[in-house]
């Protein structure tokens, strides 16, 4: 698993727009929080929290691709 500051080192040096790097860490830094959380407690609730915010990390991070994609290139 990469870790946010490693994922944005990677998009900066693919020559991205930092904004780019402001969506991944902080839906990275949500999700990397989530699953601490569930580590820590192991309550289902804790796991239905994590699985839902994970749905809603892949539908957002797509989105941010689309974003800043048509911000590089429209």
């Amino acid at each position: 698993m990469l870790t946010t500051p490693l994922a944005a080192r990677l998009v900066a040096a693919r020559g991205l727009p930092d904004l780019s790097i402001l969506w991944f860490t902080l839906l990275g830094g949500g999700f990397v929080y989530l699953s601490a959380k569930l580590v820590r407690d192991g309550s289902k609730k804790a796991a239905r929290r994590l699985y839902y915010y994970s749905n809603a990390y892949l539908a957002l991070l797509f989105l941010a691709m689309v974003i800043d994609y048509s911000a590089l290139y429209f």
